[in-house]
């Protein structure tokens, strides 16, 4: 049984007036200037404020970050084009923009050998060297350079396939 209360239209408030013109879509979504995306302040010098950069660590939520940096956390999604808060665990830093904030970054600054790990692990997908060690030694063999490093594993394992051990003693089988 659903109950039905009779409602006075007189208790009900009006609707609002309606200007001539709507607002169009744009103008609509439009920030004010001081919060439009990748803005920069400038200071008393005449020069533009850099946005902070934040590295993202795993505990780190849209919220909590907002709450670190005193900046409402709409502005925060806008200004790094995040439209829900589960995008952040794809993204390794977010900007704070530099309006709202001008201190110093609060994350810690990250691995400084983390793009070196990268590249060790992408020589070992490239090769199928499966040892961390023998992977290192040949990029730091070739200064670096993971293209380097790749062609003288080639030449490496061309070299075994063609010198093959002997079993028992070892040595390579004489021809």
């Amino acid at each position: 049984m659903l109950c039905q209360l009779p409602i006075d239209p007189s208790l009900q408030p009006s609707p609002p007036a309606y200007e001539n013109e709507l607002p169009t879509y744009e103008v609509a979504l439009t920030l004010p200037p001081s919060e439009t995306p990748r803005a920069t302040k400038a200071n008393g010098k005449g020069k533009e404020e850099p946005d902070v950069i934040h590295y993202i660590r795993p505990t780190d939520t849209l919220l909590s970050l907002s709450l670190a940096y005193h900046i409402p956390l709409p502005l925060l999604r806008n200004h790094n084009s995040l439209f829900s808060d589960h995008l952040l665990a794809a993204r390794h830093t977010i900007l704070i923009p530099s309006p709202h904030y001008t201190g110093p970054s609060l994350s810690p600054s990250p691995d400084p050998d983390a793009g070196r790990k990268s590249m060790v692990k992408r020589f070992q997908c490239r090769t199928k060297c499966v040892e961390w060690e023998v992977a290192g030694w040949y990029l730091e063999g070739s200064g670096w350079i993971e293209e380097e490093a790749v062609r003288r594993w080639g030449e490496d394992e061309a070299w075994e396939r063609a010198h093959p051990k002997d079993k028992a003693g070892g040595k390579a089988k004489k021809r």
